[in-house]
């Protein structure tokens, strides 16, 4: 039996993952290993991309994946590069994958003096950006912010992050239509679930909501905003 194997021309990895492998190309082009060919030249804050052949390309580079900035510190806690006690700053950077990081990340790495190389993805900028400033408004009147992905995923952490952890993750139009959400006080920002899965679960924050722009209820989705 003949197996013929057809790759999509528009396959591949999505824009911010192409920015943040060639950022990391780059660095390591211009910051060779030295003579200890193992020595890290670049740390990458999680998998810069799901792709095991692609890892172990950059990974003889010179990239190395942590999980954590403690990390860096045999997991000792972080403490201020200023302390008299405080572990030296490390001169390898870390880069910031496309998924990008809550603010806590960036308040550790200046704590510390671990200097970064964001490639957070633009779309997911504009995302924690719309979140933060939902949830300035939010908080004040006690409403309540859904993000609609996965728990767990680093770009929904990312996102969470965005309200101090205040925000509630729903990953199903199950579990959304059994949350009691305030009148006029929801607002749902889809991260990587499918566009019909999100716009299942709207109804519900329809009738909660009234799903009017007046009554502060918005939709927005990564490629824009969506009202029913």
């Amino acid at each position: 039996m003949r197996l013929t194997v057809d790759i999509d021309p528009s396959s591949g990895f999505c824009a911010g993952v192409i920015k943040a492998i060639s950022t990391a190309e780059q660095y390591l082009r211009e910051h060779k290993p030295s003579a200890d060919e193992f020595a890290p030249v670049l740390y990458s804050l999680g998998a810069i991309v799901h792709n095991d052949e692609e890892l172990a390309r950059l990974g003889a580079m010179g990239l190395r994946r942590i999980d954590r900035l403690a990390d860096l510190f045999s997991g000792r806690p972080i403490v201020a590069s200023e302390s008299a006690t405080a572990d030296p700053a490390p001169v390898t950077p870390v880069l910031i994958r496309a998924h990008g990081e809550p603010p806590q990340t960036y308040r550790e790495a200046a704590k510390a003096g671990i200097p970064l190389i964001d490639c957070t993805c633009p779309v997911v900028i504009r995302l924690q950006n719309s979140i933060r400033e939902a949830w300035q408004r939010l908080e004040p009147r006690k409403g309540t912010l859904l993000i609609f992905g996965k728990k767990g995923h680093a770009e929904v952490l990312g996102l969470l992050g965005q309200t101090d952890g205040k925000a509630l993750i729903v990953e199903s139009a199950e579990q959304l239509d059994a949350l009691d959400i305030p009148s006029g006080s929801g607002n749902l920002f889809p991260d990587d679930q499918k566009p019909g899965r999100v716009r299942s679960g709207l109804p519900k924050i329809a009738r909660t909501g009234g799903g009017k722009p007046s009554d502060g209820t918005r939709y927005h989705l990564q490629t824009g905003v969506f009202a029913p």
